[in-house]
């Protein structure tokens, strides 16, 4: 396109000419253009509007859902609560009714625990070394005993074992140290305890440890002082007897590999199997005490919690599920829970190795005869109380309230009610001041009166009579309270609002009407308010052809056309300012070639 210079050549404002001239030419396209875009704000505000009415109807079908499936319905909503939560603690469903519930609570369900009967490792003897007892935890350095208050220390070096500590304390409490013979005797017993000896009659007062130790040996080796009565029972003089390690000492290794035995067990463990509960249990060339018992914790098939005491060298396991059950143990090919010792030889399990739990016995509602369950949770099959779960949490003998009986009472959840209730107001309210300013004169929906009648029309199907019913036949009758039905849409009305305290008295009198006033009662012909309300909503919103839909088609319609018809006044502008452009530049260059011969006649004298 070639570039003009409209009045280079005259001097006259052509430019400015052809631009006013156009910029009266676009004012039937500019009011187009204004015209589209107050459409496309008009239509955004619809969506929004239709969002608001989406979430009306979403608590109006908190209601009308209870009419699909009672899991739903608000109205069979139930609480629990308990006079004494420390003694029990309820749940209850929709199928529950209001009732109190006595519970005398006479013993709870405990688990059933499995033990090793004795040490599962080899005792310790003189050779053991100080470092290896206690799971590797023993460490050398000093110790100390104070004998009639005199203090004595010992160095135990790097590798020492059980009989150089007993050797240290013997030859220091010795003639040739100045102590009389037999004052203290250290000695290591068959079954693998570390024994220090006092002489009663000469000694007054026995300790073991200082706080400059450097050794643990004191702990590792699990030494108590004990004391005998030298006197009468009637006049007793306390001395000191002996200290004595509380368990067998073993230096058994919980991360030593068990089938070459670096564990230190008395039997042997080879790779193969074993059964917990439901659960089976591989050992293989690389399993250790401590992968056993974290595969044991980690399957839940099991049934149990296992622990390995490193102190008293045991495997306990714990039921996971309280009652007066057997543990289920199978032996399988491994041997490891023979070398546990829970299970003999021949796979039977071992005596006094299991303790079993107890089941819990509670009578129910004053009953002679106590229910007993291997559980702490009364489920409704156990309890026979429909849709009400209790958890048994101490027996009631213990109550601080003096009494041997704790009440659980039920009771209808009217706060979800209210709640839901104060929800629909809520929306309703905020969608009535909605449709009021987006109607207004200038806003975006000016003079939508279908909207208008649509919020009139959800104002009068909430506020009216219900036929069917007595005393509660309305909105107002239970605490709800707006403008009167006869006032106009384009009149002030007031918003709805509840009196709660209304509402919860008509639902404690009764319930079954406030039920039937809000959601309907098929047996008597009779259609709640919600029940309306969710039809006129769902008219409103229908997707094909619900007001929003059909407005917003339009509304699209007209949209589309205006800017179809925008596209071909922009076209037809285009070329009516080319057409002017061309016109003025020829005018612009015919005065311009006249001008110059002027000119040129002067020149000449003409």
């Amino acid at each position: 396109m070639a570039i003009t210079f409209s009045g280079v050549g005259s001097g006259l404002p052509v430019s400015d000419w052809v631009t006013q001239l156009m910029a009266v030419e676009r004012q039937p396209t500019d009011k187009l253009i204004a015209n589209q875009s107050k459409l496309q704000n008009s239509k955004l505000t619809l969506n929004t509007l239709e969002g608001k009415f989406s979430s009306l109807r979403s608590t109006i079908e908190k209601f009308t859902d209870g009419n699909i499936t009672s899991s739903m319905d608000l109205f069979k909503k139930m609480l629990s609560s308990t006079t004494n939560n420390t003694m029990a603690t309820a749940t209850a469903t929709n199928i529950a009714v209001p009732q109190t519930i006595k519970l005398k609570i006479d013993n709870l369900a405990t688990s059933t625990k499995a033990q090793s009967v004795s040490s599962v490792a080899n005792n310790a003897d003189a050779t053991t070394k100080i470092t290896s007892l206690a799971n590797g935890s023993g460490t050398v350095g000093k110790f100390s005993m104070y004998i009639n208050g005199k203090k004595e220390e010992f160095t135990l070096a790097d590798g020492a074992t059980l009989g150089d500590a007993k050797t240290l304390i013997n030859d220091r409490y010795s003639a040739a140290n100045g102590y009389t013979d037999g004052l203290v005797v250290a000695d290591i017993t068959p079954e693998g305890k570390f024994q220090i000896n006092v002489d009663e009659s000469q000694v007054n007062s026995f300790n073991l440890g200082s706080s400059s130790d450097t050794s643990n040996f004191f702990n590792v080796t699990q030494l108590s002082v004990s004391q005998i009565n030298t006197g009468t029972a009637d006049a007793p003089v306390w001395k000191p007897d002996k200290a004595e390690s509380a368990n067998p000492i073993s230096s058994v290794n919980t991360q030593g590999k068990l089938v070459s035995n670096e564990a230190n067990l008395k039997n042997t463990v080879t790779t193969g199997t074993f059964k917990i509960g439901k659960a089976e249990f591989t050992v293989d060339e690389n399993s250790t005490i401590s992968s056993i018992v974290n595969k044991i914790n980690s399957d839940s098939t099991s049934g149990v919690t296992a622990q390995f005491d490193p102190r008293a060298n045991k495997l306990s396991l714990t039921s996971k599920t309280p009652g007066k059950t057997t543990i289920n143990l199978e032996k399988g090919t491994s041997g490891f829970l023979e070398s546990m010792g829970l299970l003999d030889s021949s796979g039977n399990v071992v005596d006094n190795s299991q303790t079993l739990g107890s089941n819990a016995k509670v009578y129910i509602n004053d009953a002679t005869d106590p229910v007993e369950v291997n559980s702490n949770t009364l489920s409704s099959d156990v309890s026979g109380i429909p849709g009400v779960t209790i958890n048994l949490l101490k027996i009631t003998k213990d109550t601080d309230k003096g009494t041997d009986f704790v009440n659980i009472n039920i009771s209808r959840d009217n706060d979800q009610i209210v709640k839901a209730v104060n929800d629909y107001l809520s929306k309703y309210n905020e969608i009535n001041s909605e449709i009021d300013k987006q109607t207004a004169t200038g806003a975006d929906l000016a003079n939508e009166s279908a909207l208008q009648r649509i919020k009139s029309d959800l104002r009068f199907t909430f506020s009216k009579s219900v036929a069917g019913l007595s005393k509660y036949n309305s909105a107002s009758s239970i605490g709800i309270s707006t403008g009167s039905v006869g006032t106009s849409v384009k009149a002030d009305v007031k918003t709805f609002s509840l009196d709660e305290t209304k509402l919860r008295d008509a639902l404690a009198n009764n319930p079954d009407q406030v039920r039937a006033l809000l959601l309907g009662d098929s047996s008597k012909g009779v259609t709640g308010l919600f029940q309306s309300l969710k039809d006129k909503v769902a008219n409103t919103l229908d997707p094909t052809a619900g007001y929003f839909k059909s407005k917003k088609d339009s509304m699209s319609s007209s949209i589309k056309s205006l800017t179809d018809t925008i596209a071909q006044q922009e076209d037809r502008l285009t070329k009516k300012k080319e057409t002017l452009t061309a016109q003025y530049n020829a005018m612009d260059q015919a005065i311009a070639q006249m001008k110059s011969q002027g000119n040129a006649m002067s020149a000449m004298g003409l």
